[in-house]
């Protein structure tokens, strides 16, 4: 769970980054070896889902793809929190019936 926080805040970075030196759109994309975190696999995701858009050896950051990525990366915690819940409430519920 502490890996996924590490990855989500550097995501969150590299938006952030793309952001700050308006890099949004094909005109003003940067080198993508400035981008913090582009040798990583989750780089890559960013890349593959859309939101980190490459035009030769420059990236720039698409917002709604950004956006939806945050967005998708919400519903699946939710969903796993929600699990982690029940898993647990069901565990007790067999230990108290047990004991």
């Amino acid at each position: 769970m502490a890996a996924a926080a590490v990855i989500i805040v550097r995501i969150r970075r590299v938006f952030s980054f793309l952001r700050e030196r308006r890099a949004v759109s094909p005109e003003s994309a940067i080198p993508e070896s400035n981008v913090p975190y582009s040798d990583r696999w989750y780089y890559r995701r960013l890349i593959d889902y859309g939101a980190v858009k490459r035009v030769a050896d420059k990236c720039y950051l698409d917002e709604g793809p950004a956006l939806a990525y945050l967005k998708d990366w919400r519903k699946r915690g939710v969903r796993f929190l929600a699990l982690a819940v029940l898993a647990f409430g069901v565990l007790w519920l067999i230990w108290v019936l047990i004991s």
